[in-house]
C-alpha cells in the first residue's frame, strides 16, 4: 500500500488566507489587524504572516495595528515602498473601520469657509468627545486629533462688584 497520501485539498496558510482577504476587497486600501483574526487560531500566526507580507512589500504599516496596501515608488531618482494612495485618502477608511465619527478640524474649516488663506500644514480631525489615542501615521504624516465639541455655554455667576451695584441701584 502507498504510505504517501496526497491530500486533495492542500492546507491553506495564514498568509494565503490574508492574501485571499486582500484580493476579495480590491477597493479597500487600509486594513485593521482585527480583520485578519479569522485567518489563524493564534494572534502570533497572524502577526508572522503580516510581517512576511510587509517584507514582501505587499503591505506597509500605517500605525498601531493598521496595514495599508503598498507599492514601489520612485521619487527623485530613489526607490522606496509607499502606499497605493496618499495618506489623506486612507486615514478616513481607518477611522470608519474603528467606528470613529469625525469632521474637519478648526483650521481646515476656517480655510474651507474662506476665513483665512493659511493652508493647514498638518493633518488633523475633530473627533469631539470620543476617546481615541491610536497613532495613525505613515512616514512623516501623522494624524492629529482635535477634541472640541463646539461652543459650550457656561453659567456665568455674577461677581461681588456687580451684585453690589445691583443692590444699590433702585428701579424707578
Amino acid at each position: 500500500m502507498n504510505s504517501e497520501r496526497k491530500d486533495p485539498m492542500p492546507r491553506r496558510t495564514t498568509k494565503d488566507c490574508i492574501l485571499a482577504y486582500l484580493a476579495a476587497r480590491p477597493n479597500e486600501v487600509a486594513f485593521v489587524r482585527s480583520e485578519f483574526a479569522q485567518c489563524a487560531k493564534s494572534r502570533s500566526a497572524v502577526d508572522r504572516a503580516l510581517r512576511a507580507l510587509i517584507d514582501e512589500e505587499v503591505l506597509v504599516r500605517g500605525g498601531w495595528g493598521i496595514y495599508v496596501r503598498a507599492k514601489r515608488v520612485e521619487f527623485l531618482g530613489r526607490e522606496y515602498v509607499g502606499t497605493v494612495t496618499g495618506f489623506d485618502y486612507w486615514y478616513p477608511e481607518v477611522l470608519a473601520k474603528l467606528g470613529v465619527t469625525w469632521e474637519a478640524d478648526s483650521a481646515r474649516k476656517a480655510y474651507n469657509e474662506g476665513h483665512t488663506t493659511q493652508v493647514p500644514a498638518w493633518t488633523a480631525v475633530n473627533v469631539g468627545r470620543q476617546r481615541i489615542t491610536r497613532r495613525i501615521a505613515f512616514g512623516k504624516r501623522v494624524l492629529q486629533y482635535e477634541r472640541t465639541t463646539g461652543a459650550r455655554r457656561r453659567k456665568v455667576r455674577p461677581t461681588s462688584a456687580s451684585r453690589r451695584q445691583r443692590a444699590t441701584s433702585t428701579p424707578s
